[in-house]
């Protein structure tokens, strides 16, 4: 993909090509609103500016009052409805300046800072009264970048390497090693020699228990029996 932003409908159609499962625009949505991509729009028009850091939003800059601005802006993941086509924000966050120069292109540099705008509707030069909008979003309209898009593939691509790879079965190598741990740590949390696989697994079974995990004492008898079969194959 060329762009470096795309609409939700074209979103939708990259991801249903890529993971094979039909992804709609509403799915493209959830997304956003679960944080996993961003959701933004175009905006240009005049807007209030203020610089926060978000670990700690405290203002890092003065306010800038009735600055004109062109560029994308960014919707928080809270605001994001599921079933509107249509939504308005008060606030948003700048991720993108168009116009060169201006003041904000210094704080987007800092990865810590981030640039929040806020619409003016009117502004009066004589007195300095201010009537704040809102930002409208148009879901046909709103925007994705087509690097979060790219990172969300990459990201599901290992979770998918990963479960593949948990479903392979162990080879010989990778199976014995695991007893030897299961079998040392055993002797030294336990202090047991494993020659009685029950009587340990029932205390293993309410260590177990304790922090919410079920297993059956059989389960884990057969497990220590194992291990102690390859530990006593390797030198103490």
């Amino acid at each position: 993909m060329l762009k470096r932003y795309c609409n939700i409908e074209d979103a939708a159609e990259f991801l249903t090509s890529d993971t094979g499962e039909k992804i709609n625009e509403k799915d493209v949505l959830d997304l956003a609103a679960r944080g996993l991509i961003s959701l933004c729009m175009q905006f240009d028009g005049r807007i209030e500016l203020s610089c926060y850091n978000p670990d700690t939003f405290s203002e890092l800059e003065p306010m800038i009052i009735n600055k004109r601005f062109k560029g994308y802006i960014k919707i928080s993941q809270e605001t994001i409805p599921l079933n509107k086509k249509e939504f308005g924000v008060y606030y948003a966050e700048i991720i993108e300046a168009l116009d060169s120069g201006s003041k904000e292109e210094n704080w987007l540099a800092h990865s810590k800072t981030r640039v929040a705008a806020r619409p003016i509707k009117s502004f009066d030069e004589k007195t300095n009264e201010v009537e704040y909008g809102v930002f409208i979003i148009d879901t046909e309209e709103a925007l994705i970048p087509t690097q979060d898009l790219l990172d969300f593939r990459a990201k599901n691509k290992e979770i998918e390497k990963l479960a593949a790879d948990s479903e392979k079965p162990l080879s010989t190598k990778e199976r014995n090693s695991l007893l030897i741990i299961i079998g040392l740590m055993a002797k030294d949390a336990y202090g047991d020699d494993l020659s009685k696989p029950y009587t340990l697994a029932k205390e293993i079974k309410a260590a177990a228990e304790n922090l919410g995990i079920r297993i059956s004492d059989d389960t884990i008898a057969s497990k220590l029996k194992e291990a102690r079969k390859v530990l006593q194959e390797k030198p103490e």
